[in-house]
């Protein structure tokens, strides 16, 4: 009963139904089907047949089966008399578990793993997110997910025919190349070969050119809401202070505006704590004793807590704002501590924060941004500007 209800006998020989065509247009009803129709029981007995370590989390090795088994029940609600994609598809796998999963672990899921109560919360509103920046790439708008930018940069859509032709025709070349010199004819199969390598030369150099071009400001504007690293654009430049300050509010919550203006009081709050209680802090968040923390995924947790508990101080039968209302601000803080760290060790690549380093300087970090945004507001910085805004004004 279990295989059938999770597709696993339905790719067996003489099956004569329509495979079902999973696309990322089907996203939204999916999203609607967990959201609408799937009770707490199915939803409870789908993670149970993922979470096999019975660790409460479902983790990096597990999403994509759990992905898989979430659109094969999807599938066999919604859809009557079709057969399953298999999981084994590579164009399955490439075209929707792959991109899927890498966006979900990058952006969405701690470094723990998905917990059961993220997944019933959240998934729904995730896959929304997802299709709706994943078609805004497609129709060469903007999308501010880095995962979904490179996956459309790598896609063979955006190849020209003239492009793909060459490359079809380099590849045989090559091969002929290696049959000449087995014949002894290596002149008469490398001639050509050698003229598409000059052109395919050409081709990359203007390749090289296109993509040694800075980001536009869009991009980079993107970039910073996304808490990722701005790249391409000399450290100090005029140009990308104006990028980092300018941060955009337009669609912050109202806690998480309230609580920029409350960063001093909390980076106070922080520093009157021992070394001994922010290690405890930090470790139950650092589960696996790695001693680092991921700053793009799991830090902003981390940062949670440390206003929880600066509410808590003040009132201890206050209650905090709910992390997903601070997520905005959250995500921006992790870029700064980010940005502090990678100036302070001059590791601009580097994308964790240490418990050494927690322990030591988080307070140092705090109190810089704090003082930052204080500025920012003081001298109009922190007005939001849209990007489609900015947009017109660069059309002018």
């Amino acid at each position: 009963e279990k295989s059938e209800r999770y597709g696993a006998g339905d790719g067996a020989s003489g099956d004569e139904r329509m495979e079902f065509q999973f696309t990322n247009d089907n996203l939204i009803q999916m999203a609607e089907f967990f959201e609408e129709d799937l009770t707490g029981q199915s939803k409870r007995k789908l993670w149970t047949k993922v979470d096999k370590d019975m660790s409460s989390l479902i983790e990096d090795n597990e999403m994509d089966t759990f992905l898989y088994f979430s659109i094969v029940v999807f599938i066999k609600a919604k859809y009557s008399n079709v057969r399953l994609p298999k999981k084994s598809d590579k164009k399955f796998q490439s075209k929707i578990l792959a991109p899927l999963k890498r966006w979900l672990l990058h952006y969405k899921v701690s470094a723990h793993g998905l917990t059961f109560d993220e997944f019933d919360r959240f998934f729904p509103s995730w896959l929304r997110e997802y299709y709706r920046e994943h078609k805004a790439a497609e129709q060469g708008g903007i999308t501010k997910y880095d995962t979904i930018r490179m996956e459309e940069a790598s896609s063979p859509s955006v190849l020209d025919d003239e492009d793909a032709h060459l490359q079809a025709k380099l590849a045989r070349n090559k091969k002929n190349k290696k049959l000449g010199a087995l014949l002894g004819s290596g002149g008469m199969f490398g001639s050509s070969s050698n003229k598409d390598s000059n052109r395919s030369g050409s081709s990359s150099s203007r390749s090289n050119r296109s993509s040694s071009r800075p980001p536009s400001e869009e991009t980079m504007r993107a970039d910073i809401e996304a808490g990722l690293p701005l790249v391409g654009i000399k450290k100090g430049d005029e140009y990308e202070r104006k990028i980092k300050d300018d941060i955009e509010r337009e669609h912050w919550s109202q806690e998480s505006l309230e609580w920029e203006q409350k960063l001093s009081p909390v980076a106070d709050a922080i520093e009157k704590t021992d070394i001994t209680t922010r290690e405890k802090i930090w470790d139950k968040f650092d589960r696996k004793k790695v001693e680092k923390l991921d700053c793009d995924k799991s830090l902003s947790r981390l940062i949670y807590s440390l206003i929880a508990l600066y509410i808590k101080t003040q009132d201890r039968n206050a209650r905090p704002p709910k992390f997903n209302s601070l997520t905005p601000l959250l995500q921006s803080i992790c870029n700064e501590i980010k940005q502090e760290i990678n100036n302070k060790y001059n590791t601009p690549n580097n994308n964790y924060i240490t418990k050494k380093d927690f322990k030591e300087n988080i307070v140092t970090y705090l109190k810089k941004i704090a003082r930052r945004r204080r500025q920012s507001s003081a001298s109009g910085l922190s007005k939001s500007v849209s990007i489609t805004e900015m947009m017109k004004q660069q059309k002018r």
